[in-house]
């Protein structure tokens, strides 16, 4: 039973930075649409302003390849080269956070499709580049103006 309880504390110990870290460094935005139309209208939006799609990961389409159940939940990861070469000029390592351009969306419990993104500066902050603040903001911008677009009214 002791072992039990310090395994509990140390796990309270271990989640309780992380749910914080994750709720402050996450813009979270709630949708009008289904999760599958949320990414297509996403979708629409990064390739129109030049950005390249690197990766479509749908957790859910996983989960039922392996028998488990899982609400819709899908993760883009775009970029646009020009912009993530200058940080990888700075620190080669910075490829294992590249590209910072990802946008989850999801349904939760309740129905309700939400759109989430991470800070970049974070993220380029714990790769070790410095510098590049102009080009880390038109990231920042550029993943709230592709979330807002997708959530919107049709």
């Amino acid at each position: 039973m002791r072992k039990y309880l310090c395994m509990v504390g140390l796990a309270a110990l271990w989640i309780s930075p992380m749910a914080s870290a994750t709720s402050q460094s996450m813009t979270r935005i709630q949708s009008h649409h289904s999760v599958s139309i949320t990414v297509k209208r996403l979708k629409q939006v990064i390739v129109a302003k030049g950005a390249t799609i690197f990766a479509d990961i749908n957790f859910a389409h996983g989960a039922k390849l392996v028998g488990m159940p899982l609400r819709p939940t899908q993760l883009l990861i775009f970029g646009n080269p020009r912009l993530g070469t200058q940080l990888l000029e700075s620190r080669q390592t910075a490829g294992l956070y590249l590209p910072p351009m990802k946008i989850l969306v999801w349904r939760d419990a309740h129905g309700q499709v939400w759109v989430g993104y991470r800070n970049p500066q974070k993220m380029v902050h714990e790769s070790g580049v410095v510098g590049h603040v102009r080009l880390i903001r038109k990231m920042q911008h550029l993943l709230g103006v592709f979330s807002q677009q997708a959530v919107g009214q049709p």
